[in-house]
């Protein structure tokens, strides 16, 4: 995958040691909060591909997010 889909440059914080947006969500957002992002940012990128950008970069973006719910999901052996 290419940087625009894993490391947009235009999501990263410049003086902060180029610090990405998604770690800062990371670490202020719930367990709960954060899979909720993740969930949502999924399916936008699933229901928008094809539509505005690159059909397969919006399904590659649709798929990050989602190893990210998964990670999210998996960490400290909850389960519901």
């Amino acid at each position: 995958m290419n940087d625009a889909v894993v490391s947009p440059k235009h999501y990263k914080l410049k003086g902060l040691g180029d610090i990405e947006s998604i770690d800062v969500l990371r670490a202020v957002l719930s367990k709960e909060e954060f899979s909720g992002f993740c969930h949502g940012n999924t399916l936008k990128y699933l229901i928008r591909a094809g539509k505005k950008d690159n059909k397969v970069q919006d399904l590659e973006k649709a798929k990050v997010y989602l190893q990210w719910l998964i990670e999210n999901e998996m960490k400290g052996g909850e389960t519901e």
